[in-house]
C-alpha cells in the first residue's frame, strides 16, 4: 500500500529585468527555480523583452526562455494573453510563480486556468491578488496582506523565506566573528546603477578611508565600467568585479558594505555583514527601515547629500566595533540561508509514497544509518557493524509490534520511519536518507507515518519520540507536529 503519488512537476515563472526595474525579481525567481530543479522540476521563464537586457541571466542558469514582445510593459489583459498564447504548448502547469509590480489580480485570474496553483511574490503590500501562495521576505505587518488575498491563501511572510543561492548559507558558517574593524569595504549597486552611486561611494570612501580595500561589483551593463576600472587602474586598493559570480565569497572577506535596499539586502544579512543601505527608490524605502529596525544596517538616502552622508556613516561606523559586532550579529539572526527551501517545500511539497520494509532493504537503510550526517543526530552514534544491523533488521520487519516503512519519492529511497508499539503507545523513529534535508520531507513522512499507524493500528492513542537534545531538526519537526515535549521526550496524544 502507498501513500501518495509522485510525478515531475513543472512550474512556469513571469518575471522581468530591466534598466529601471533591474535584476532583483529575476534573480530572486532563478533562485527558487534552482532549488525546484535540484528537486526533480521542470521550470520554464516567461520574460519581456528588454532595453537592458537581463533575461541572459535565465539562459545562463540553463532555463528554457520565452521571450514577450517589446520592451515595454503591456496592459495586464494584453500581457496575460500574451503569457498564455506562448506556452500553449506547455501548459497546464503544476503552478504558475509570478513576480512583477505591474501584475496583480487581473493578470492573475486569466492566467488561473492555466495552473493547479498561483504563487505570487511580492512586497510592496499595495494590490490586490488572486493566489494561492504569496511570498514577502520583508519584515512587517503579518496582517498586511489579509485585504490583498483570498481567505485560505498561505502567506509566506518575513526574512526567513529570504530566497537565496545556497552558496550563502554555506558561506556563512566560514565567515569569521565580526573584527568590529573597517578594512575592507563592498560596494554593489546592482543592476544598471544609471547614476553611478557606485562611483559616488568610492570617492566618499576614500575621503575617509584613504587605504581601505574596496570591492566594488558591477554589471557589464553598466555605462560608467570603463570609468570605474580606469579609476581601479590608478587605485591599488580597489577592485572592480564585473558580472562576479562569487558574491558570497566577496561578503565573506567584507567588514562592511555598501549597496542599495533591493534583495542583496537578504545576502548580506546572512552573511552578517553591516550595511549602509542607500535607499534609491521609494520601494527599497520600508526594506531599509525594517532592517534599521532589526539592527543589521543603517540608511541613507540617495540624492545632493548622498556623498557627504555616506562618508559621514562609514567615519562613523569605522570608529564604533561594538556597534559593527551587534549588527553583524542581528543580521546572522534575521537571515539563515535556508529560506528558499522553506518556499520551494511549499510551492512543491514532496509527493512522498510509504510501502512496508522488506530483507532487501536492509543494506540501503544500513549505509543511511552509518552516514556521517544521519549518526550525528542519532540517539546512538556509534558505526552500526553490517552483521549486527542485518541481525536486529530481520528481527524488526518480522515482530508484529514493529512498523517499519520506507519513504520514497519518484521511486526513490528517500527516508525510513519505524513505530514500535506496545499497547497503546507507538515510539516513533525517523531519519531522512544524505541529502533530503530542508525540503519539509520529515514532516510529510510523520504524518504519513502516523495515518498508517492509525489506520492499521487503531489502538494506538498516543505517538512517543524521544530526541536528543542538541538535534535542533527533531526537536522543530516534532514540535511543528504537535507533539508535546517531556524532558528530552516528545509525545502526541491522538483524538477521538
Amino acid at each position: 500500500m502507498n501513500e501518495g503519488q509522485s510525478h515531475r512537476r513543472t512550474i512556469l515563472f513571469r518575471a522581468d529585468g530591466g534598466a529601471a526595474i533591474g535584476s532583483g525579481h529575476l534573480r530572486r525567481c532563478l533562485s527558487l527555480a534552482e532549488r525546484l530543479r535540484d528537486w526533480g522540476n521542470d521550470c520554464l521563464f516567461v520574460c519581456r523583452a528588454s532595453d537592458r537586457n537581463f533575461n541572459g541571466l535565465v539562459s545562463e542558469a540553463g532555463f528554457d526562455l520565452i521571450e514577450l514582445p517589446g520592451a515595454e510593459a503591456a496592459p495586464q489583459e494584453l500581457d496575460a494573453e500574451q503569457t498564455l498564447a506562448a506556452v500553449a504548448e506547455h501548459s497546464p502547469f503544476d503552478v504558475v510563480i509570478v513576480d512583477h509590480y505591474g501584475l496583480d489580480q487581473i493578470w492573475e485570474q486569466i492566467v488561473r486556468g492555466a495552473a493547479a496553483r498561483l504563487a505570487v511574490i511580492d512586497d510592496l503590500a499595495d494590490r490586490p491578488h488572486d493566489c494561492d501562495i504569496l511570498i514577502d521576505v520583508a519584515p512587517g505587518d503579518p496582517a498586511r496582506y489579509d485585504s490583498f488575498v483570498p481567505a485560505g491563501c498561505q502567506q509566506l511572510l518575513g526574512p526567513a523565506h529570504a530566497m537565496l543561492r545556497p552558496e550563502f548559507a554555506r558561506r556563512r558558517q566560514w565567515r569569521t566573528e565580526c573584527a568590529g574593524r573597517v578594512d575592507r569595504i563592498l560596494i554593489s549597486f546592482g543592476g544598471v546603477d544609471p547614476d553611478d552611486l557606485t562611483g559616488t561611494a568610492i570617492a566618499a570612501i576614500r575621503a575617509v578611508l584613504p587605504e581601505a580595500a574596496i570591492d566594488a561589483v558591477l554589471t557589464g551593463l553598466s555605462p560608467h565600467r570603463q570609468a570605474l576600472e580606469d579609476r581601479a587602474a590608478r587605485d591599488p586598493y580597489l577592485a572592480v568585479h564585473v558580472d562576479a559570480a562569487n558574491m558570497a565569497e566577496l561578503m565573506q572577506v567584507a567588514d562592511l558594505a555598501v549597496g542599495a535596499g533591493g534583495s542583496t539586502s537578504w545576502e548580506r544579512a546572512c552573511m552578517g555583514l553591516p550595511s549602509i543601505i542607500a535607499v534609491v527608490a521609494e520601494n527599497q524605502r520600508a526594506t531599509a527601515d525594517a532592517l534599521e529596525r532589526l539592527g543589521c544596517a543603517v540608511a541613507v538616502t540617495g540624492g545632493a547629500n548622498f556623498k557627504a552622508e555616506l562618508g559621514r556613516l562609514v567615519q562613523f561606523l569605522s570608529a564604533s566595533p561594538a556597534l559593527l559586532r551587534l549588527m553583524a550579529t542581528a543580521a546572522r539572526a534575521t537571515v539563515d540561508g535556508r529560506g528558499v527551501d522553506r518556499v520551494a517545500s511549499t510551492i512543491c511539497p514532496p509527493n512522498i509514497a510509504l510501502r512496508p520494509a522488506i530483507e532487501q532493504d536492509a543494506r540501503q537503510i544500513w549505509e543511511w544509518r552509518n552516514a556521517p550526517e544521519i549518526r550525528a543526530t542519532a540517539v546512538d552514534t556509534a558505526v552500526i557493524p553490517w552483521e549486527s544491523h542485518s541481525t536486529w533488521f530481520a528481527r524488526r520487519i518480522a515482530d508484529p509490534k514493529s512498523v517499519m516503512l520506507i519513504a520514497e519519492e519518484r521511486g526513490d529511497g528517500v527516508g525510513v520511519i519505524r513505530f514500535d508499539l506496545d499497547g497503546e503507545t507507538a515510539t516513533v523513529s525517523i531519519f531522512l536518507a544524505p541529502g533530503h534535508a530542508g525540503r519539509g520531507m520529515g514532516r510529510t513522512i510523520l504524518q504519513a507515518g502516523e495515518r498508517w499507524v492509525e489506520k492499521f493500528h487503531p489502538d494506538i492513542r498516543r505517538f512517543l519520540a524521544d530526541v536528543r537534545p542538541e538535534n535542533g531538526a527533531s526537536i522543530a519537526l516534532f514540535k511543528g507536529a504537535d507533539y508535546t515535549p517531556i524532558l528530552s521526550c516528545f509525545e502526541r496524544t491522538v483524538n477521538d
